[in-house]
């Protein structure tokens, strides 16, 4: 490349799944690569997730979440033809995981790689009267990671939501798992939950 074009790509993901939600990319490609918190601050806003991945074209959820930077990992890449779609539409994006060392996160795969992410399919997800979340994942795959995210759902489109909730584990064995967990929410309020499966578009559940 000319000088001045960007030689490096640095991708925000979602540290346990691997699902990119921005990327930026650089001309200096000496220096380490930014910080999740470098690139959100305290977190990073996003909105426009994908709902329902089996329509055609995938439809998105107006809820806004906000990922809390300790959720998130950088990860640089070289720009090159294989990874240009990145930048276009960066959330269609995964990054290519290796099981976590116990007591630690999945890592990239050395060298690092980009997948494209797949229709999720059928999810489910409710909250019982004791505020007991539970998400149902699909049959596919058959391992991999998870993670949620539950978030009050505010009246105002420029209120930050407040972020009730976060937690990640691997699917049971066998896919098709459900997930349960406890969430700090007021009976009866309005919230939203954003799940996302390793390799899987995201899922977006809200409360009418």
């Amino acid at each position: 490349m000319t000088s001045g074009q960007p030689t490096k790509m640095t991708l925000l993901y979602v540290t346990n799944t691997g699902h990119v939600l921005a990327a930026v990319t650089r001309t200096n490609s000496n220096g380490p690569a930014p910080s999740a918190a470098d690139l959100a601050g305290d977190g990073v806003i996003v909105q426009g997730l994908v709902t329902d991945s089996t329509a055609t074209p995938w439809t998105t959820s107006a809820d806004a979440f906000l990922v809390p930077a300790k959720d998130l990992s950088t990860l640089d890449i070289d720009v090159d033809s294989t990874t240009g779609p990145a930048l276009k539409n960066p959330r269609s994006f995964g990054v290519a995981l290796v099981a976590a060392a116990a007591g630690g996160n999945p890592a990239p795969t050395n060298p690092p790689a980009l997948n494209p992410l797949n229709p999720i399919g059928a999810t489910a997800a409710s909250i019982d009267a004791t505020l007991k979340l539970t998400l149902t994942f699909p049959t596919a795959p058959a391992t991999g990671q998870y993670y949620a995210l539950v978030t009050s759902q505010v009246a105002l489109p420029d209120t930050i939501p407040v972020v009730l909730n976060s937690f990640q584990g691997s699917i049971p064995s066998g896919g098709g798992g459900t997930v349960t967990q406890n969430v700090a929410a007021t009976s009866g309020s309005k919230y939203s939950v954003l799940f996302l499966v390793e390799t899987l578009a995201a899922a977006v559940w809200h409360t009418p």
